[in-house]
Order: structure tokens, then sequence, then C-alpha cells
């Protein structure tokens, strides 16, 4: 099963895809952070990431 990593601090953004992508299908990871999204990057190995450009903390850019 896929793992997918979204990383925004949008809670509409964030409803939208656990509406969206659900198990079995899909892992979907969430974090409203980049830091938050840095670490579970590191820990999980996600196939895909889906990183917001601008995050409380670092600029999406930055983290990616």
């Amino acid at each position: 099963m896929p793992t997918l990593l979204l990383v925004d601090d949008e809670p509409a953004i964030l409803y939208a895809f656990r509406r969206v992508f659900q198990e079995p299908d899909v892992t979907l990871l969430t974090a409203g952070t980049a830091t938050d999204g840095i670490e579970l990057f590191s820990d999980r190995r996600p196939d895909v990431v889906i990183l917001d450009v601008k995050l409380p903390d670092l600029s999406g850019l930055d983290a990616f």
C-alpha cells in the first residue's frame, strides 16, 4: 500500500485529503509544520510528499 505525506497547516486541506485518501488503499500521514513533516519523512519514508509552500515554521521550499 502506498504512503502519502501531506504537509499543510490549513485544516480544510487536511480534511479534504483525509476524505479522499483512506486506508486500505493509501496510508495518509499528515503534518502541520515543516519540522513535523521532515520528522515524519525521516521516520516513515513515504512514497509521495505533498508540501505546502507557506508553513508556520519554515518555507516549504526550505523544507524541500
